[in-house]
């Protein structure tokens, strides 16, 4: 039983997280972009840049891995733990934007 409620508790924070995000991280990708973009396209040929491109998936797809993390810990403990994990981040979604109506930053 406490792996299942450190599960949901897991879960519960991992949507909190989700919901909040880190403030200003767009403009902060932005930003860097803008700095980045023009020196790479000067000091990469043309034929490795779509190279570039396929690498900055895989880290998406690796970024996203870890922090969906918690779903595939509650799959493993099967269709209970699936649906404890779903509706424990769902919560923390619906926790956080409350706190942020309350609090009037939404």
């Amino acid at each position: 039983m406490t792996s299942r409620r450190n599960l949901l508790i897991a879960a519960l924070i991992a949507g909190v997280m989700f919901r909040l995000g880190i403030p200003g991280i767009a403009d902060l990708v932005s930003y860097a972009w803008d700095l980045a973009e023009p020196v790479s396209r000067a000091m990469v040929p043309p034929g490795q840049q779509g190279l570039i491109a396929l690498a900055g998936l895989g880290v998406v797809a690796l970024v996203g891995y870890l922090n969906y993390d918690i779903f595939f810990k509650g799959a493993k403990k099967g269709k209970r733990g699936l649906l404890m994990v779903i509706y424990g981040f769902l919560a923390g979604i619906l926790l956080a934007s409350a706190g942020l109506a309350l609090a009037g930053c939404a």
